[in-house]
């Protein structure tokens, strides 16, 4: 308890009406491409979230956001979420027609520069999903664009 203790101040400061576990206990949507931590979010450069979104759970939770319990030999203790879901579905099947509810870890573009880059991340991080167009007159009224692909003649 006292090892504990030392480590949370040593981490969080004296001022133990202050430790959130979300402080220390992090997640970092990393880029597929090794190499790329530009397109991380929140990037590692970010002045409020260096350490990585706050995270809630653990490895026993429905909201699986494991760690590390045990210290690495050369970086010490570290409890940052090490897994969880990349993306959340939700399908209503209702007799009028499907409904869907979707939230995904980090956003649909991998280019940092791109608005649709992390715009997911905030409702993923706080369990919060957004509706899915369906049908085809609600999927085509949600569109930002349309591409179309014609194979070579």
């Amino acid at each position: 308890m006292l090892e504990a203790l030392t480590f949370l101040g040593s981490q969080l400061g004296p001022d133990r009406t202050t430790y959130r576990w979300g402080t220390l206990h992090t997640v970092r949507l990393r880029a597929l491409a090794p190499g790329h931590d530009a397109a991380s979010a929140p990037r590692p450069d970010d002045p409020v979230l260096a350490r990585g979104f706050p995270r809630h759970g653990d490895g026993y939770a429905i909201d699986l956001s494991p760690f590390r319990l045990e210290p690495a030999a050369d970086s010490g203790l570290d409890l940052t979420s090490s897994a969880g879901p990349v993306l959340r579905l939700v399908v209503d099947l209702a007799p009028n027609g499907p409904r869907a509810w979707f939230a995904l870890a980090g956003g649909a573009v991998e280019d940092p520069a791109d608005p649709h880059f992390a715009d997911e991340a905030a409702g993923w991080r706080r369990n919060v999903s957004h509706d899915v167009p369906f049908a085809p007159g609600d999927v085509v009224a949600a569109a930002e664009s349309r591409l179309v692909a014609v194979p070579p003649r």
